[in-house]
């Protein structure tokens, strides 16, 4: 029978560092742990002949063997590789970005600085001033761009939404419509997406909704104009479009909003509005084979003429 010598100590912390003071049976981190020699000669002291374990499995690996088979050289060997592998991979530091990565990410954020400081520029009753302003933000809503780069755009049209109450023009609401249409990530309203719609672009679309309700509501309730709230209702036609095209839960919420946007025509005795509303959403359900709803070439007209 062997000697028991001790482990030398500089070998000894290492072989605990590399398991990370961890039984590499169990792995539990709270555990007081023992230094094995896994082939029973305890003044072997090489690295590879040493594994961590904790109390209870450095019992079970020296028991004499009975009905329960206990752990064996070859097996502790396994767990002893595959857990050293675990914490050095564990360790490994991020993996840096590649130049391209870096390049494109800085692009993104000099964007969204340049679209905060367009924002803050904006005065929002300052109507001619403004259109300069959101014409401006169309280099940002090519397909070069992303999420964080979109979602800073329909941020600034939210906050000019805000303000349709306060005399808008027909003129600034259309280039709300336009520009936010142009900054959501939709290839087409004719055919479905062949993307998956995932979550942030979900969250782009009820942004665009939610900036549509608010233009097309105020222009109604607020400025009773046919024009201001066809641009809004406009874009609440490319959501719901959208929605339906592509079958996406938001579709009930949607039909919800149109549904309040026609009650409050009806309450403030806005009838033309009324009836544009239901056109636009007609037209939005209204798929390959489905039938079309009646154009209203005298409220079309009305818009048109709107400057």
């Amino acid at each position: 029978m062997s000697t028991r010598t001790k482990v030398p100590t500089g070998r000894g912390e290492a072989i605990l560092f590399d398991s990370d003071m961890s039984c590499c049976v169990c792995q539990i981190r709270s555990k007081s742990v023992q230094l094995h020699h896994i082939d029973g000669n305890p003044s072997n002291h090489d690295s590879n002949n040493i594994a961590v374990l904790c109390l209870e499995h450095h019992s079970e690996a020296t028991s004499t063997p009975g009905l329960g088979r206990r752990l064996s050289q070859g097996v502790i060997r396994r767990y002893r590789d595959e857990w050293l592998s675990k914490v050095r991979a564990r360790r490994l530091p991020p993996k840096l970005a590649t130049r391209a990565a870096l390049h494109e990410a800085l692009i993104q954020a000099i964007a969204c600085h340049e679209i905060r400081k367009i924002r803050h520029s904006l005065q929002l009753h300052d109507w001619n001033r403004s259109r300069d302003l959101l014409q401006s933000l169309y280099m940002f809503t090519n397909w070069g761009y992303g999420t964080e780069t979109r979602t800073e755009i329909l941020y600034t049209l939210a906050l000019m939404a805000d303000s349709t109450r306060h005399k808008m023009p027909v003129a600034i609401a259309r280039e709300i419509e336009g520009l936010a249409f142009a900054a959501l990530p939709i290839a087409s309203l004719v055919n479905k997406s062949r993307r998956r719609t995932d979550r942030r672009t979900q969250e782009l679309l009820r942004s665009a909704m939610s900036i549509g309700f608010s233009i097309a509501h105020d222009g109604v309730k607020y400025l009773h104009d046919l024009a201001v709230t066809a641009a809004g209702s406009r874009l609440m036609f490319i959501v719901l479009r959208y929605a339906h095209l592509n079958n996406l839960r938001e579709k009930k919420h949607i039909l919800g909003e149109f549904a309040r946007l026609q009650a409050e025509a009806v309450r403030m005795n806005f009838e033309d509005a009324r009836r544009w509303i239901e056109f636009e959403k007609l037209d939005a359900l209204a798929l390959d084979g489905d039938p079309l709803p009646s154009f209203p070439r005298d409220l079309a007209a009305t818009i048109s003429a709107a400057s």
